[in-house]
């Protein structure tokens, strides 16, 4: 709207339209940029408020400008293009809010080119995308405000942003972005001992730690492939990848150690509409345990015989004490009641009183043997 209107006062008109966007524009990217490379600790709404201060102000500036003349001194209409270019001469407001606005486009471009070395191939391929698209504006942005008859005084800016728009347009519809993110991989603790998985909405890879790619041998080629084609010989994972619920399953595994059993929770991801934009999966080994309490089964059913077979020995053993104790006391009771005739010697009343007395000792100590 600006080129094509054809007075210095249209043209200033549609400039300062434009004014809330190309000064927002700076700040809304470090956000953007922040919030994709998952770097946005610190980033609060007070925070973003307070960055949009000065670009506010610039606003003001700008509408006010034929007051002041801060932000542009002059505006003079240059025709050698062909068409009526607005040339517009910077005054110091405008240097203020350049230094402002290139700062965070540095920081945002830099938050960029280390994501690029932090995330995995598929993603570093979206973020190498979205960094040569921010490039391309901003390399504009420079030569205008730095060499602006280089380009007869024209702001090539936003001519500069069709080469974004086609960079971004294949990093959408080649590369999914925006469709599948990078989830932070410091919130998935690489060092878990187990196995993270995430799927998307649509059932695709999204992220997984190292754990979990050793359990299904998997690398990052394998993000954005369907779960249901990396399943395909785990029909019950398969049916998890369809739970509305809260559910977990155990799944045994022939591994290069042996074989190994885990038990995977998968949890729905809900939006705050309570949609669901995915499935997190949680692969717990229980191998040790499972072994474990097979041992200890084996104990106790060892321990179990034991005691059976202890409890048939002493029956045993109380069974063959009470049959010989039975006959000497049988045989010393006829020979006290004299059945075999008067005794003789009083070492044969002694004999046989020894006889009888320990044969009532050892019968009554036989049932307690038994208990």
């Amino acid at each position: 709207m600006e080129s094509a209107a054809g007075t210095v006062a249209a043209k200033l008109f549609w400039t300062v339209v434009s004014y809330p966007g190309n000064q927002t524009a700076p700040i809304l990217f470090f956000v953007f940029v922040l919030r994709y490379t998952q770097q946005d600790k610190w980033l609060t709404l007070k925070r973003v408020f307070l960055l949009l201060l000065l670009p506010a102000l610039s606003v003001i500036m700008a509408a006010t400008n034929t007051w002041h003349h801060q932000l542009w001194p002059s505006i003079t209409i240059n025709t050698e293009l062909g068409i009526r270019v607005a040339v517009y001469e910077h005054g110091p407001w405008f240097w203020v809010e350049i230094a402002y606005s290139y700062a965070f486009m540095v920081l945002g471009v830099l938050a960029l080119v280390r994501a690029i070395f932090r995330f995995p191939k598929l993603y570093s391929l979206q973020t190498r995308l979205i960094l040569f698209a921010s490039l391309a504006p901003f390399i504009g942005s420079i030569i205008y405000a730095f060499d602006p008859s280089a380009v007869a005084g024209m702001d090539i800016t936003p001519i500069a942003f069709s080469v974004s728009g086609t960079l971004l347009a294949l990093a959408i519809f080649r590369y999914r972005f925006l469709d599948l993110t990078p989830v932070a991989r410091e919130r998935l603790v690489e060092i878990l001992r187990d196995g993270v998985i995430v799927l998307d909405s649509q059932n695709r890879l999204v992220d997984c730690n190292p754990v979990a790619q050793h359990i299904f041998g998997w690398d990052h080629s394998s993000l954005g492939v369907d779960a249901l084609q990396l399943w395909q010989n785990q029909p019950s994972l398969r049916d998890l990848t369809s739970s509305v619920d809260t559910v977990s399953v155990e799944v045994a595994f022939n591994q290069d150690n042996g074989s190994r059993i885990y038990e995977f929770n998968v949890s729905p991801l809900l939006d705050r509409s309570n949609k669901i934009t995915g499935r997190l999966f949680l692969a717990h080994d229980l191998t040790e345990r499972k072994q474990t309490e097979e041992q200890l089964r084996l104990a106790h059913q060892q321990s179990l015989e034991a005691n059976r077979l202890k409890t048939q020995l002493l029956a045993n053993v109380s069974h063959d004490l009470r049959t010989p104790l039975g006959a000497i006391m049988g045989f010393a009771d006829m020979l006290l009641t004299g059945v075999y005739g008067p005794l003789n010697t009083k070492q044969s009343d002694a004999t046989i009183e020894i006889i009888d007395s320990s044969n009532q000792l050892l019968t009554g100590l036989s049932p307690k043997l038994i208990d």
